[in-house]
């Protein structure tokens, strides 16, 4: 069936007509268009319609017949000598859908594409989107993935400038930059501990962990030398996050998704991206860790590698796979969909005792003199995901991997490693920017 045309009875366009524009390009729930034209003498049709997969800034060269049309409210005819003419749809226009303007007979304009919602006074944040994550952590650590933990996460994005206008109408960003904000639960490394030994260890030219199991066992030195046997592992510490991320992306082809809102056809531009990746931040727990901790099912003394009364401190370079929503408004920044960061790097949560080969004793554990082991940050790669399920609004899966790569080591010392930490994360991602448009 032949869908009925937008028409309304302006000046007639002889052969010489000049292009029709619309202008300004309306944004998504106006309903007005405004196309202007060249002054004419007579009556003729201007025809409004949507034509499909079209692309900003092209010649309307499809035929209204052959497009979604979009009908109208009270028809309007304008004097003759006039030089626009405000076409009134019959709904509110929806942000993505191409619009051609036609005097019928006459020549045609180029393609506009409705913008996106206009914000309220002092809600245009420009270049900027902040993300908020709410959901459920569960980890191989906290006793294979049986018990869960809180993940509240607030995400600053900002883009720095975008380039020239692709093909298809889109931009793209160039540096983009994040400031992440969490509340969830951290792997910490921890060693046995006993309740009677505290304070600082010395003999180390570096910083060390004086904390020991209170089983002891002899190693020849008597009274004056005592052993005790160390070991390491991971224990869950609820934290306060901060991480700063900066990234270059390069997009490959873009794709476009064509669907339907009521009769307004809209096209959903996306692309994935490549980038180069650095990363920096601190992690502090929340509670400081008790000396009665679950270790399996044997209840432990334990104490953090290290010191938990400072930050822990991290960072990492690597790359990042993006998957993007590209818009035709270069005031738009571009809305992330999901993500892989993959980064090496050193985690001061997660450092590693050095326990002289003569005391090691196997199964991660060492026999340490006096309790007193020096500590170092080795290198780990990071792996951290965030896929959005299609057809959701929001709902998102991700993952995070923090393993140790067992490198080039020093002579006569073996590196008593925390085991590596797996994370996954169900929860409900939304666009703080798009929130406030719509509901404010």
């Amino acid at each position: 069936m032949r869908p009925s045309a937008l028409v309304f009875t302006i000046s007639v366009c002889g052969m010489l007509c000049q292009a029709q524009t619309i202008t300004p390009v309306p944004s998504e729930g106006e309903s007005k268009v405004t196309v202007t034209f060249a002054a004419l003498p007579a009556a003729t049709t201007v025809a409004l319609y949507s034509p499909p997969n079209a692309v900003a800034g092209a010649a309307c060269t499809v035929n209204p017949a052959n497009a979604v049309t979009l009908t109208a409210g009270v028809p309007t005819s304008a004097a003759a000598g006039s030089t626009s003419i405000v076409l009134v749809a019959d709904s509110a226009l929806v942000a993505g859908t191409p619009l051609c303007a036609e005097l019928v007979g006459g020549a045609s304009g180029n393609v506009v594409v409705v913008k996106a919602p206009a914000a309220p006074p002092g809600f245009n944040w420009g270049h900027v989107r902040a993300y908020f994550t709410a959901g459920s952590l569960m980890s191989a650590e906290r006793d294979q993935f049986s018990h869960q933990d809180l993940f509240l996460a607030f995400r600053l994005d900002k883009s720095y400038w975008m380039k020239a206008a692709k093909p298809d109408g889109t931009y793209e960003p160039g540096l983009r930059a994040y400031f992440d904000t969490r509340l969830t639960a951290v792997p910490v490394a921890v060693q046995s501990c006993s309740p009677t030994q505290t304070g600082s260890g010395s003999g180390s030219s570096g910083p060390s962990s004086t904390c020991s199991s209170a089983s002891s066992s002899s190693s020849g030195g008597g009274s004056s030398d005592p052993t005790t046997t160390t070991q390491a592992f991971l224990n869950s510490q609820k934290s306060a996050k901060l991480d700063f991320v900066a990234f270059y992306p390069i997009y490959f082809p873009h794709w476009a998704v064509i669907g339907k809102t009521g009769s307004q056809t809209v096209t959903t531009h996306y692309a994935l991206s490549l980038a180069p990746l650095i990363e920096a931040g601190f992690d502090t727990t929340l509670n400081g860790l008790n000396q009665t901790q679950q270790q399996s099912s044997t209840s432990s003394q334990v104490q953090p590698v290290g010191t938990s009364s400072q930050f822990y401190k991290f960072y990492d370079f690597g790359f990042r796979l993006g998957h993007d929503h590209l818009f035709t408004d270069k005031s738009e920044a571009p809305e992330e969909i999901s993500y892989l960061n993959v980064g090496f790097g050193r985690f001061s949560n997660l450092a590693s005792l050095l326990c002289p080969s003569s005391k090691y004793q196997g199964s991660n554990t060492c026999s340490a003199p006096s309790g007193t082991l020096p500590w170092q940050r080795d290198w780990r790669i990071r792996v951290e995901g965030l896929l959005q399920v299609p057809a959701t609004g929001g709902f998102s899966v991700g993952f995070g991997a923090n393993v140790g790569l067992h490198g080039t080591r020093q002579a006569n010392v073996v590196h008593i490693e925390p085991a590596d930490d797996l994370r996954f994360l169900f929860g409900y991602k939304f666009d703080i920017k798009k929130l406030v448009t719509k509901h404010i």
